[in-house]
């Protein structure tokens, strides 16, 4: 079931996280990971959102 959408006023801060299904990494390499910096950029040129902090974050495995 699908969330109830974000209510969206001026001036919040959000807290915006990406992550893949089942623990999988949702970049595949360095090309991966510039298309998403280039196309991120070129949604905040157009909406005016500015971003203060930002992790391109690899998910790895736990060895026990």
């Amino acid at each position: 079931m699908a969330r109830k959408p974000r209510i969206e006023f001026a001036g919040p801060v959000y807290h915006v996280l990406s992550r893949g299904d089942h623990g999988e990494n949702i970049y595949q390499d360095d090309e991966d990971r510039k298309g998403f910096l280039r196309c991120l950029g070129e949604v905040c040129e157009q909406t005016g959102w500015k971003i203060h902090a930002f992790i391109l974050q690899l998910l790895q495995e736990v060895y026990k």
